[in-house]
């Protein structure tokens, strides 16, 4: 496995759910609204406030909503479902889970690969149709599927 994917993954995999939390079957839940798969230790789910906030999660649950918003930024469908509706805002989503990991890790690889991958996605966005646009959409793609297929894999070579 190639850098910085390896960091990543040792970083991931060494990542445990806090205690205290109240398992259901594969989840585990917390008095701050924060839901994990306790199997994957990414978020899958958090409760909204009354006025339209989320609480934020403790320092020990951080790795496991980055975990969630990495795996959110790359369900995207297949390559080929994007690229046939190729509208401009399609990247806003996956582009904004980024910037929320690239806010919440001070986990310097990962900091830097969701940078870098949010400005291949936002570049891609920010251009017209054509070979280019594509070409960085697809490596942008990549790169999200590789994150996915890491955090997935739950330790698994």
């Amino acid at each position: 496995m190639e850098s910085p994917y390896k960091e990543i993954k040792d970083y991931f995999d060494n990542y445990e759910l806090p205690s205290g939390g109240k398992e259901d079957g594969r989840l585990i839940s917390y008095e701050n609204g924060y839901t994990f798969d306790k199997e994957t230790k990414f978020m899958i789910g958090r409760e909204w406030n009354e006025n339209e906030t989320v609480n934020e999660p403790t320092e020990e649950q951080k790795i496991g909503v980055i975990m969630g918003f990495l795996v959110d930024a790359a369900e995207l469908g297949d390559f080929e479902d994007m690229t046939e509706t190729n509208y401009n805002e399609q990247m806003s989503h996956p582009i904004s889970r980024l910037n929320q990991v690239s806010e919440l890790t001070d986990f310097e690889p990962l900091k830097e690969w969701s940078q870098e991958t949010a400005s291949l996605l936002d570049e891609a966005q920010n251009l017209d149709s054509g070979d280019e646009r594509q070409a960085l959409l697809e490596e942008g793609y990549n790169e999200l599927q590789k994150m996915k297929s890491l955090i997935n894999k739950n330790g698994e070579d």
